[in-house]
């Protein structure tokens, strides 16, 4: 078995003041192989960054020890972590008037002799690495000029130049719209697989998350710490109780979020395809409790892919829109 990209054993994380110490998460073990994707996950405040910062050596670990490529974290120089990490964090970076294939060779510096010169070959890694994130357009456009998504894209082929063992990446969704997101998320499982990288992106767009990680790392309130492949993870109900809402619960069998409804009324959908699933969150929004037996009171709605749907009395539509109108006038009558 190869050795892992990065272990911990007894890991604890947390800050340290004049008072003592306070430990966000306690005796974690885990271990991330060469070319995995792993997705950090957890509400907000609850230490993943700090997590991230340890593992990169930003702050120093309350308690344990942390392994890159099975060598001691404390043990290596600034030198050669740069060599091992490559770390892409949340804030915007304001690099100023520079193309930005000078802002990839930034990641180079770590390989370089003491002038500090970059040979054919540290151009040629330079290269691949603004190929390897599909950047090749931008490579001499200012980098003060890139979108979001374009600006994330540079930044990793910067951390990439390092040849890092390890990628390290705190919510680089954060200022992306849905495509961008999707396809940054997509970008990563490849560079992983593709380079054997290990990768580890904190994340708050969970249902994407489960879509593409080979493995979770669920931090839950109390300092719970879950870790296996995101089927375990959802299996197990730890997404649930990660993320339990008054408003919103999480649907295993969905690997989604949906609103609760608000206990006045029940419906029943009656057909099949995607007009049925729709009409159902139609309903769910509206506050109905989607069942699926009927029951006294429940509000029936029939979909009909050509007809569109149909429901009590006279009530029909070929629109959603018209369905969520009705649905919000029977609910008042009801609550009346």
């Amino acid at each position: 078995m190869s050795t892992p990209a990065i272990e911990a054993t007894g890991l604890s994380v947390g800050y340290r003041s004049r008072g003592g110490s306070r430990a966000v998460l306690a005796d974690l073990d885990f271990a991330v192989q060469p070319g995995e994707l792993v997705c950090l996950l957890g509400p907000n405040g609850i230490g993943k960054s700090t997590l991230l910062r340890t593992i990169s050596r930003i702050q120093p670990p309350l308690a344990g020890r942390i392994r890159l490529g099975g060598v001691d974290l404390g043990g290596i120089t600034q030198h050669q972590l740069a060599r091992l990490l490559g770390v892409v964090l949340t804030e915007r970076v304001q690099i100023g008037a520079m193309p930005a294939y000078r802002v990839v060779e930034l990641g180079r510096y770590a390989h370089l002799d003491w002038a500090g010169r970059l040979t054919a070959a540290d151009h040629e890694v330079v290269r691949w690495a603004i190929r390897a994130v599909g950047a090749e357009h931008l490579a001499h456009r200012d980098s003060s000029e890139l979108s979001d998504g374009e600006r994330q894209r540079i930044m990793i082929a910067r951390a990439l130049a390092q040849e890092p063992a390890v990628l390290l990446l705190d919510e680089p969704t954060a200022f992306l719209d849905v495509p961008s997101r999707v396809d940054l998320m997509g970008l990563l499982r490849t560079l992983a697989r593709r380079e054997g990288i290990a990768v580890v992106v904190s994340s708050h767009d969970l249902e994407l998350a489960l879509r593409t990680a080979d493995t979770v790392w669920l931090v839950a309130p109390g300092g719970k710490f879950y870790a296996g492949a995101p089927e375990d993870i959802v299996q197990g109900g730890h997404v649930a109780e990660a993320f339990h809402g008054e408003r919103i619960r999480f649907r295993p069998e969905e690997r989604a979020f949906r609103l609760v409804g608000e206990g006045r009324c029940r419906a029943l959908v009656e057909g099949e395809g995607l007009g049925a699933v729709l009409a159902a969150a139609v309903l769910e929004r509206e506050g109905y409790e989607i069942v699926t037996e009927r029951c006294p009171e429940t509000l029936v709605v029939a979909i009909d892919a050509r007809e569109g749907w149909r429901s009590e009395g006279p009530a029909a539509g070929t629109s959603f829109a018209a369905l969520a109108s009705f649905a919000r006038s029977r609910g008042a009558r009801t609550a009346a």
